[in-house]
């Protein structure tokens, strides 16, 4: 189940990745903004994630993965789906303090092909209400040493790595 959740999560920002890749540079700053003035940005509808372990939810999210599909068709810059390891996803979510991880987009290249990838990188609560990227160094309880956080990266993509079984 969690595996599921996990490619369902990655799907979802791969695709998201592709849409960025596959958008045109052209719009004027004015216009981005004229747009964002006409269409500001709402809360999220799943607010730090939630969890489908029901027939129902899971076709639910199943059919917005593949509507999103339908209208960002996969290719070299617009990957379906990425994969990340258990291994990399629980190091990160070992780390002291981490409450959940963040899926950044990522570039290697600044043309094309732009060789999209994504960045995950643990969170940990800061203050009351906010919330702060596990990035840089952390001290660890009783030593003195200055430890770096995990930060996880993948490239693995979908449809390259895919054998049709995907979401």
């Amino acid at each position: 189940m969690k595996h599921q959740l996990l490619l369902v999560a990655v799907a979802l920002v791969g695709a998201a990745v592709g849409r960025l890749t596959s958008q045109q540079a052209n719009a004027s700053g004015t216009a981005q903004a004229a747009a964002f003035q006409a269409n500001p940005p709402r809360g999220p509808r799943f607010p730090g994630g939630i969890r489908h372990d029901k027939p129902s939810t899971k076709a639910k999210a199943k059919a917005e993965v593949k509507l999103y599909q339908t209208k960002n068709p996969a290719s070299e810059n617009t990957p379906k789906a990425y994969l990340f390891e258990r291994a990399v996803i629980d190091s990160i979510l070992s780390q002291p303090g981490c409450i959940g991880i963040r899926i950044y987009p990522a570039f290697g290249n600044s043309k094309s092909p732009f060789d999209p990838s994504l960045v995950v990188v643990g969170v940990a609560r800061k203050g009351k209400t906010g919330l702060i990227d596990q990035v840089g160094t952390y001290e660890r309880k009783n030593l003195t040493l200055l430890k770096e956080y995990i930060v996880g990266q993948t490239d693995d993509r979908c449809p390259s790595s895919c054998d049709g079984t995907e979401y």
